[in-house]
């Protein structure tokens, strides 16, 4: 386990409860006539969607990657020539795409989206010297991609595996073979040893690794030109005389005699797994350190994965009233809160893929304290999911 996940979550949740109680006396110092305005705290839907977004690749000019934005959200880079996915959520309603040069945020295209439930996004773009242009941008109703099942392809020809990983979606189909020989005619070779291995699930633009043999090519028959080799270097050494001298000591006929073979100790070795759901909890709630007026809780659910809430009892006033009487400096100090849960969110999703969790997500949430029921900041996997002052 890498200590500095544990040291980004207990540094940011410290910077949070500091900055929480800050916010909280500041509320004493704006005393204004305006106790029954209630804090807009009520959550938009949000909605899964899938980015699939393809790269064009350039053969000299403008081969520069592309970031891509959703408002003013990063949802991450697409590299030049590549393929880029990536599964998050989004509010009901109208969204920016923005796709910048990653060294020129001048150079950018935009392109309007409306969510209204889980969707899959397809695009594919071309860089140009002064302007990215949006080829494709085709919208699909749920998502695709995500969690294909792989085929068993041992067996097959080549060509009909290719075919068939093609056929369910797969895009990124790479080879393995006998000292790296090129494959000429798809169907003279049979697809010996394949990864992710079959009934795995798998991105459809995640590689798919197939080893490829045909007599003369096949990796056995190189183990055996090794083993023939260390063969014959065995009795090369055999033949070469040693010196020996008389062993004189007495050996008592009951001692065992020591055998020609090597006895080597049952080692046993063991596949790294996930930790379990309720080792990782108490794991993130021992890291999570007490602090008066702060209440904050570790839960897991099997669809939203794990989740830490805080709650501060005077904060939902606190910030009714930097809201509404709050000047752009003493707004700064929720914006570094955010920032802070961004960076504990973040560290909390490495620390998950760390562990081996198959599909990492943590989710920090500050509760309002006058109703639970509602949020006033949602951060999942280091991405702003609500903000209560955006609203």
């Amino acid at each position: 386990m890498k200590k500095k996940n544990i040291i980004l979550i207990v540094a940011a949740v410290v910077l949070v409860l500091v900055l929480l109680g800050s916010l909280g006396d500041g509320k004493k110092d704006r005393t204004k006539n305006d106790a029954t305005e209630e804090v807009p705290t009520e959550a938009p839907d949000m909605f899964s969607v899938y980015f699939d977004c393809e790269c064009e690749s350039n053969l000299m000019m403008s081969r520069y990657d592309v970031e891509l934005y959703v408002d003013e959200t990063r949802i991450g880079l697409i590299p030049h020539g590549e393929h880029f996915t990536r599964l998050t959520e989004l509010s009901e309603g109208e969204h920016t795409l923005v796709f910048y040069k990653s060294t020129d945020n001048s150079v950018k295209s935009t392109k309007l989206i409306s969510v209204s439930g889980e969707m899959t996004v397809l695009c594919k773009v071309h860089c140009n010297s002064s302007s990215i242009d949006i080829k494709t941008c085709e919208l699909l109703d749920g998502i695709s991609g995500p969690d294909l099942i792989v085929p068993r392809l041992i067996g097959l020809n080549y060509k009909e595996a290719k075919a068939k990983l093609s056929e369910m979606g797969f895009v990124n189909i790479k080879t393995k073979t006998f000292q790296d020989a090129a494959i000429f005619d798809d169907e003279a070779w049979t697809v010996t040893d394949q990864l992710p291995e079959p009934g795995m699930s798998a991105d459809k633009n995640d590689e798919i690794l197939l080893t490829c043999e045909k007599p003369g090519y096949t990796f056995e028959e190189e183990t055996q030109e090794e083993s023939v080799k260390t063969d014959s270097e065995s009795t090369e050494s055999e033949k070469e005389p040693a010196e020996q001298t008389e062993d004189t000591t007495e050996v008592p006929e009951d001692t065992e005699q020591p055998t020609s073979e090597t006895e080597t100790p049952n080692v046993q070795t063991s596949e790294n797994t996930a930790a379990d759901s309720e080792t990782i909890k108490d794991l993130i709630a021992s890291n999570l350190p007490k602090v008066d007026g702060i209440e904050y809780t570790v839960e897991y659910d099997e669809d939203d994965g794990y989740s830490v809430m805080v709650t501060q009892k005077g904060l939902a006033e606190a910030l009714k009233v930097l809201a509404n009487y709050g000047s752009k400096e003493d707004l700064k100090s929720w914006e570094t809160v955010v920032q802070s849960m961004r960076t504990m969110s973040q560290s909390g999703y490495e620390l998950l893929i760390t562990l081996g969790v198959k599909r990492p997500t943590f989710t920090v949430y500050i509760l309002n304290d006058q109703n639970p029921e509602n949020l006033l900041l949602a951060v999942k996997n280091g991405i702003v999911k609500y903000n209560v002052l955006d609203n």
